[in-house]
């Protein structure tokens, strides 16, 4: 078996990082960008991709332009009314992590 591209970043550290990249980016990101970014192969990316998809039922969409691959988080319908009533960038990320912190919890057991 070929050595670990990155030993000291455990398959759950990865798929967070993938996650967070993804969710907060709001980019596509090509497939060797990602295995650049996660130090790991892109067999081991498209592992991350399925596993985030079938564990966490996230839209993640896939779309190739030319002969590359790429890779984004589905944008959600926003009630815009909510959206508004965030004046202060500390509100929202206030909402942003105890929903992340609810969504970790679910997952832990």
């Amino acid at each position: 078996m070929p050595e670990k591209l990155s030993p000291y970043m455990s398959y759950g550290e990865k798929l967070i990082s993938l996650f967070a990249r993804l969710m907060f980016s709001g980019q596509s990101h090509s497939l060797t960008q990602l295995s650049k970014m996660l130090h790991c192969s892109k067999q081991t990316v498209l592992r991350l991709v399925n596993d985030i998809r079938k564990s966490y039922g996230v839209d993640i969409e896939e779309s190739m332009q030319g002969n590359k691959r790429y890779y984004r988080l589905k944008k959600a319908e926003v009630d815009t009314s909510c959206h508004k009533s965030y004046r202060n960038g500390d509100e929202c990320s206030q909402d942003v992590q105890s929903l992340f912190r609810a969504f970790i919890r679910q997952r832990a057991f």
